[in-house]
């Protein structure tokens, strides 16, 4: 496993949507869970995991508003990650794939 992949960005598509994601390692996710028990009032909106998920996605496309793209701003992602949980749900599993960050692509693997 080459370590050095693990803040590589993936691109992984949700429907219409894509996002540019890194790999959340498991001391993101203790971290989080920790920061979340001890600070119960900020950010109360913010399920852990969405903290992970907009820490960890670097960009989109086919987010829209009244039909106008929507940046990828932490405000943005805070709008998205707290109205739709399916999309946390998602990233979050994605960003924990170790295939989809460490394995060599197929087409890589089959000329060795």
């Amino acid at each position: 496993m080459d370590l050095a992949k693990k803040n590589d960005v993936q691109v992984v598509e949700f429907g219409d949507e894509k996002y540019s994601i890194r790999f959340l390692t498991d001391d993101v996710i203790r971290q989080e869970i920790a920061r979340k028990e001890n600070d119960k009032e900020k950010d109360a909106t913010l399920r852990w995991d969405a903290v992970c998920v907009i820490k960890n996605v670097e960009g989109w496309e086919g987010i829209t508003s009244k039909g106008v793209p929507l940046p990828c701003t932490n405000d943005n992602k805070i709008l998205v990650f707290t109205q739709f949980q399916n999309r946390v749900d998602f990233l979050f599993a994605k960003m924990k794939d170790e295939k989809l960050f460490f394995q060599k692509p197929l087409e890589e693997q089959l000329k060795n």
